[in-house]
């Protein structure tokens, strides 16, 4: 509990940045990290809501995940993909959340089984405040933050 309130603290300091327009761009508290372990915790405090909706969550994580990045970005956009996943996977569906090196790089993907995200959509899913679904605001679910974090890359296949 003490880390996910240390990281949600240090969330709304990022907020508070980016709300502000600083720090555009910047990379900060870069370091290498095992992913494994992000994952893992931040499926954890998915988990709820996967089992509210009896949803399947299949976990396969390759070794040997380290990267150069912020855990606390990480987990910031897995957080947002697991509760998206939750939210479009109908009911007593599944979710698979792979982690794999690929070349120099590591692969996370999050796929479900629910109806996916329109084609037309998918080169804007990681622009900032970016929606898919266009009628939903704050009253009906989401902060509208979207899946991007600084000093991420973000593929789509």
């Amino acid at each position: 509990m003490d880390e996910e309130i240390d990281r949600l603290y240090r969330l709304s300091m990022s907020l508070d940045d980016l709300a502000a327009g600083a720090n555009e761009g910047v990379a900060s508290d870069v370091s290498v990290i095992d992913l494994a372990p992000v994952i893992e915790a931040a499926l954890g405090l998915s988990q709820p809501g996967f089992e509210r909706r009896r949803i399947k969550v299949n976990l396969a994580l390759g070794a040997g995940l380290l990267a150069h990045a912020n855990p606390d970005h990480v987990a910031q956009v897995l957080l947002n993909l697991f509760q998206n996943a939750a939210r479009y996977t109908p009911e007593g569906g599944s979710v698979a959340i792979r982690g794999q090196l690929e070349s120099s790089s590591v692969l996370i993907s999050v796929s479900n089984s629910g109806e996916g995200i329109p084609e037309t959509d998918l080169p804007h899913v990681f622009e900032r405040f970016y929606r898919v679904e266009k009628s939903r605001d704050r009253t009906r679910g989401g902060a509208g933050i979207g899946v991007q974090a600084p000093g991420l890359t973000s593929r789509i296949r």
